[in-house]
Order: C-alpha cells, then sequence, then structure tokens
C-alpha cells in the first residue's frame, strides 16, 4: 500500500460516476490485523474514521469479499453512497470525503478510479486510541 498522495479523486473534489475497487491483502494484517465487520474494528476505528467513513470501508470491503479469489469490483458512486445510507444530494461529498479519511489513515489507496482497499485493519496506533472511549481499549493488544 503506497503512502496516502494527491490523487484525481482528491484533487477535482468529486469522485467519478464509478468506482473500480481491488482488494490489497497484507498477509500480516490477514493475520493479526481487524476484520472490517468485526466488533474490534467498530470500537477501535469509527471514533477515528468517523461513522460515514467506516460503513464505507465497510462496503468497499464487502465488494471484493473475503479472500483473494474474488475479482475486483466496479460500483456506481450512488449506488456505494446509498450501500451506507446516504442519498443522492451528499453522495458524491460523502464517498469523496470518505476515501480521503481512508487514505489519511492507510486503509485505502485512490490512484484514478481505482481504489485499493486494505481487507483488514491494522490495530490503531497509542495517538489514535486516545480518541477511543477507554472502556473499549482492553481491546487492544
Amino acid at each position: 500500500m503506497h503512502a496516502p498522495t494527491a490523487s484525481s479523486i482528491q484533487a477535482t473534489g468529486t469522485p467519478p460516476a464509478v468506482l473500480h475497487v481491488t482488494a490489497h491483502y497484507d498477509s500480516l494484517l490477514v493475520t493479526h490485523g481487524l476484520a472490517p465487520h468485526s466488533p474490534a474494528f467498530s470500537r477501535l476505528w469509527t471514533p477515528n474514521l468517523g461513522p460515514a467513513a467506516a460503513a464505507l470501508y465497510r462496503s468497499l470491503t464487502d465488494l471484493v469479499g473475503e479472500d483473494a479469489s474474488t475479482p475486483d469490483a466496479v460500483v456506481d458512486v450512488l449506488c456505494l453512497a446509498a450501500s451506507i445510507g446516504v442519498g443522492a444530494r451528499k453522495a458524491g461529498r460523502t464517498v469523496h470525503d470518505g476515501l480521503h479519511r481512508l487514505a489519511l489513515y492507510d486503509l485505502a489507496h485512490t490512484e484514478g478510479e481505482t481504489v485499493a482497499v486494505r481487507m483488514h485493519a491494522p490495530t490503531p496506533t497509542r495517538s489514535r486510541l486516545g480518541r477511543v472511549p477507554s472502556a473499549w481499549r482492553v481491546l487492544c493488544p
């Protein structure tokens, strides 16, 4: 996975009409990371990403599946936004902002219309755990 860089999505401020989603597998994170639908992911990452970006991450990983045999996916941005409960009026902006947040936390990388999404998330760093309620920090190894 590359470090977040300026992409056409970030440069124009709006995502294209469709996105090509590819899976990024990191063997260490597959073994030790957090699955997108796990309670630990929800509790440890949602306070950092925000609810819309966390839901977007889950939807993107669902599109390309759990294993490496699933082919890449092409998704309409309006359908993607609807899958996380966002209407057509705010769809483009919500997807744009969510992709930007995912790139900041190295959970996804955008290049043009292509989004490479990590299939498992790392445990948040100590500085990111500051946003997590103390009762939920016990989930961290």
